[in-house]
């Protein structure tokens, strides 16, 4: 049982790698929950293989990066239309 554990933990990693895949993408391929996928590639992967488990952090160091890049632009982009209205009900 440990050694198919141990496989699919590497199995998420190199997927997550290969894809540049989230948490979230990586549970939905492997169809397992998010909670499990996060602790297979951080948790028990260390125990794995540690090496392969420094890549899989720095994919999700970067996808969260991401995350909240693309969180304040909805943030501005809201801010813009909540103006635009604003700005409209006033003309009128």
């Amino acid at each position: 049982m440990q050694v198919i554990k141990e496989e699919r933990c590497i199995e998420m990693a190199m997927y997550m790698l290969d894809h540049n895949a989230t948490i979230a993408e990586t549970a939905e391929h492997f169809k397992r929950a998010t909670s499990t996928v996060y602790a297979n590639v951080t948790r028990h992967l260390y125990t794995i293989d540690v090496i392969l488990a420094k890549k899989v952090e720095k994919v999700l160091a970067d996808n969260k990066q991401q995350r909240y890049k693309r969180g304040g632009e909805a943030f501005a982009m809201k801010m813009r239309e909540q103006n635009q209205k604003q700005n409209q009900k006033q003309k009128h």
